[in-house]
């Protein structure tokens, strides 16, 4: 039997990358296939059960160098490594996808589980420390860091070699200090997608990290308590904002307003409010900008706890017809002009294949509209947003099966609205002959009510059973 190229095998067993069993077996075949599959079955490495992970934790802690082990034991910490002798077959860290801090924490707690000595947290702080220059020193190129402690992996041996491929990067400024930051932007300045958690100040080495930056494409910005970030910050994202295509703000008020008119190529927005600040002056200010704010390239937009329908409907007024997805969530049901909003998608966005937002009597008006000229529509969700509109539901169902494309195969709709059992019935006896459809009741935990009855859970029941339904959250 002639031999199959090495490249060939390796697409093969790269396809059983998640099939650890049968990789197992591929190793025993010969040296060829072992030197092929061992860097496979170490690139996916991390495991869910507790035997497996034992294992793997222990031969990454015996792939220590001397100098290391030496260090941990001068210092007390027992590794346990006493059934393992001579040198690693392979390089087995290189192979590996770089570890989270979670990852580390649990190697470090299976070392010390037996340790209540007063040095405990010494000892957890000088074996993560020896763990992730280990994995520095040793992994090569890695794509995505999340930089989630207080390890300045820049300044370690191998940084250069490890980080200068860097794509993704995480990094919870609580914990990386400004010198680290600064390391690794002499590192890499191909980062394409950044997320940072609670930068409430300025950070020099953070801001030099961005101003590096070549092709910055995606940014993220995270805190778990509003303070908004400052002057320096800013004016280094606003640098960036002609090459980032996708902006996160979490709350949309930890910048200022301003900074957004920048943005001219932005294809994703994703802007989030806390809800207790909804009604907040800096708020008000984001919505007076959304109604100059300009994204002619939009194609995902998604906006939680802001009522502000009519100044969406003025930004989806000026975006290119390119929109395929948008997502509006708010818990205040007195918002006004969700029916304008529907009413501006029906007709500026007849590309989109997702829609969630609000359904008012207004909106009703237009949702027959929204479902002609909305061809593409895969998914569906309105949401209830006046208690007095409760009355809508056998409506709502009937322009649904009237007027939807055949592409629409994901429905949600809110438990608050009034359904008949007969409407419910008449509404899937009609869906018969399409594609068998999502049917998902949206319960939410501030309203008081629900019209859903155990008669409209038969009704599921019975058309899930005729595959009519395909899933549903409704029995």
């Amino acid at each position: 039997m002639s031999r199959l190229n090495p490249d060939i095998l390796i697409l093969i067993f790269d396809k059983l990358q998640y099939d650890k069993k049968s990789l197992y077996s591929c190793i025993l075949v010969n040296r060829e296939w072992c030197r092929i599959v061992v860097p496979i079955l170490w690139k996916v490495t991390w495991y869910n059960d507790e035997k497996s992970e034992r294992k793997l934790f222990n031969t990454i802690l015996f792939c220590l160098p001397i100098s290391s082990k030496q260090l941990l034991i001068d210092n007390g910490v027992k590794l346990q490594l006493s059934l393992m002798t001579g040198q690693p077959l392979f390089k087995y860290i290189s192979f590996c996808t770089f570890p989270n801090n979670s990852i580390v924490y649990k190697m470090i707690e299976m070392v010390l589980v037996d340790d209540y000595s007063s040095l405990k947290q010494m000892k957890r702080d000088l074996l993560k420390q020896e763990i992730f220059k280990l994995f520095v020193s040793q992994c090569k190129n890695i794509k995505k860091l999340d930089w989630d402690n207080t390890q300045p992996l820049s300044l370690f041996f191998g940084a250069s070699t490890c980080f200068s491929s860097l794509r993704d990067l995480y990094v919870d400024v609580d914990f990386v200090k400004s010198d680290a930051l600064y390391g690794m932007a002499q590192i890499c300045k191909g980062i394409e997608k950044l997320t940072l958690h609670n930068c409430i100040q300025d950070v020099p080495g953070l801001v030099i990290l961005i101003d590096v930056q070549r092709n910055l494409k995606s940014l993220s910005i995270h805190y778990e308590e509003f303070k908004g970030i400052d002057k320096e910050l800013s004016k280094a994202m606003r640098k960036k904002a002609k090459t980032i295509t996708e902006l996160y703000l979490s709350p949309v008020n930890c910048v200022s307003p301003l900074i957004l008119t920048s943005f001219i190529k932005l294809e994703k927005g994703l802007f989030y409010n806390y809800s207790n600040n909804e009604y907040d002056k800096e708020i008000e200010e984001f919505q007076r900008y959304l109604k100059i704010l300009e994204f002619p390239d939009l194609q995902y937009l998604e906006i939680e706890h802001l009522s502000c329908f009519k100044e969406l409907s003025l930004l989806i007024e000026k975006s290119k017809g390119n929109i395929l997805e948008i997502n509006i969530y708010t818990k205040n049901v007195n918002a006004e002009n969700a029916g304008l909003l529907i009413k501006t998608i029906s007709r500026k966005c007849p590309k989109i294949e997702k829609l969630t937002t609000h359904l008012d009597l207004v909106g009703l008006k237009y949702l027959k509209e929204l479902l002609i000229n909305c061809n593409y529509l895969e998914y569906l969700r309105l949401d209830c947003l006046h208690p007095k509109a409760e009355k809508m539901g056998d409506e709502i169902l009937d322009i649904i099966i009237k007027y939807s494309p055949f592409t629409l195969k994901e429905i949600h709709l809110s438990e608050t609205w009034m359904f008949s059992v007969g409407g419910f019935e008449r509404f899937f006896d009609s869906w018969k002959g399409r594609d068998p459809v999502d049917f998902e009741i949206i319960y939410n935990d501030y309203n008081n009510y629900s019209y859903i009855t155990a008669n409209h859970k038969n009704i599921i029941r019975k058309y899930v059973n005729e595959k009519v339904i395909n899933f549903s959250n409704c029995f």
